[in-house]
């Protein structure tokens, strides 16, 4: 499934250094404002939900695991490709 779908984050006071978790895949999340953060959906090789969270760099990696936060929340990605030609 291709990814590249902006995602925005509205809340309050956010810092220049905050990472969106696709599952457990990070990804720089952009600062638009002190209340708009913006995240680019990654790809993903198969449909079903992952947990979407906002947090630091590496404030919840343990190794190689990642523990999901209290602000998580469920996305799921579907299956085929919407752009794709036939």
């Amino acid at each position: 499934m291709m990814g590249g779908i902006d995602i925005i984050i509205r809340g309050s006071n956010f810092n220049r250094k905050h990472t969106c978790f696709f599952g457990k895949t990070g990804v720089v999340a952009v600062r638009q404002d002190r209340n708009t953060l913006r995240c680019e959906m990654p790809p993903r090789t198969e449909p079903g939900p992952v947990y979407v969270a906002l947090d630091r760099p590496m404030s919840t990696v343990r190794g190689s695991a990642i523990r999901q936060p209290d602000n998580a929340v469920v996305f799921t990605y579907e299956g085929g490709d919407p752009l794709q030609e036939t």
